[in-house]
């Protein structure tokens, strides 16, 4: 049992690491350009402040003078055709020479699922680079709410199976998934009270709860099959009375009968 718990902690530990690493506050997303260097722009990141605000940060250099972003829901922007066609597609986060914005126009909250922005740059002539840099960023209540989501099927997953199939080991597992989602849900806890606080409170007592019940199912298991193989022992060696020696020996002259006439007589049947 021991090295059972021990694989538990292991395995907790393993998954909780990634999971830390990608529940940072603050998710921070540097967009590749198509190509790989797209003309006029340069070092286009996507912070994540909010539901309701991302900031957008860019470098122009060369001959671009000013930058448009367009923003759309479920998809990119469409491109332009030529140079000397306006990007219009998505609504418009920004046109100018700035270096920064925040985007305040949309919210996470009412529009599920990622957000696409592109970026163009335009040249003193106002004709426009037609290879735009891009990238998306999502919600991150719902890439958490994902997260936590999968802990907790794993969680009530493994409790269930374990007291069905009376395996206390998957039930150890439950209380290892409660427990990381208790840690999971501490990591996001901004204030006392808030939502995170809560799954984690929830989290940690069904977490210890389980794991009593498991503890107290695998002792209640040792215990039956101990008391089974004793019950198996003594039978085989307590004294018999003369008539089950009687009813033993009966049995036995029945099962060399049964061994070696039948067999002969179907033989003979058969000849």
């Amino acid at each position: 049992m021991l090295k059972k718990i021990v694989a538990i902690v292991v395995i907790a530990i393993l998954i909780l690491l990634p999971l830390s690493a990608s529940a940072s506050p603050v998710a921070v997303v540097t967009i590749v350009g198509v190509p790989g260097s797209a003309g006029g722009i340069s070092n286009f990141t996507i912070t994540y402040t909010s539901d309701t605000q991302l900031d957008l940060a860019w470098t122009l250099y060369g001959d671009a003078v000013n930058i448009m972003i367009r923003g759309k829901y479920k998809s990119y922007p469409a491109d332009i055709p030529d140079q000397n066609t306006t990007p219009s597609d998505g609504y418009l986060v920004y046109y100018g020479s700035a270096s920064a914005v925040s985007d305040t126009s949309m919210d996470f909250s009412q529009n599920v699922g990622p957000i696409y922005y592109k970026a163009w740059a335009q040249k003193a002539d106002g004709t426009w680079y037609t290879a735009p840099l891009k990238g998306s960023k999502e919600s991150r209540d719902v890439i958490l709410a994902t997260l936590f989501g999968v802990l907790a099927i794993g969680a009530i997953g493994f409790t269930i199976t374990g007291y069905v199939k009376h395996q206390p080991i998957l039930a150890l597992f439950g209380a290892a998934f409660f427990l990381m989602m208790g840690g999971f849900a501490v990591s996001q806890t901004v204030t006392q009270w808030d939502v995170w606080y809560d799954l984690m409170f929830v989290s940690f007592i069904f977490g210890g709860l389980v794991a009593m019940v498991a503890f107290s199912l695998d002792r209640t298991e040792r215990a039956a099959r101990r008391t089974k193989a004793a019950a198996e022992k003594a039978e085989k060696t307590r004294p018999r009375t003369t008539q089950e020696q009687w009813a033993m020996s009966q049995q036995e002259a029945d099962d060399i009968y049964q061994s070696t006439h039948l067999p002969r007589a179907r033989r003979k049947s058969r000849s």
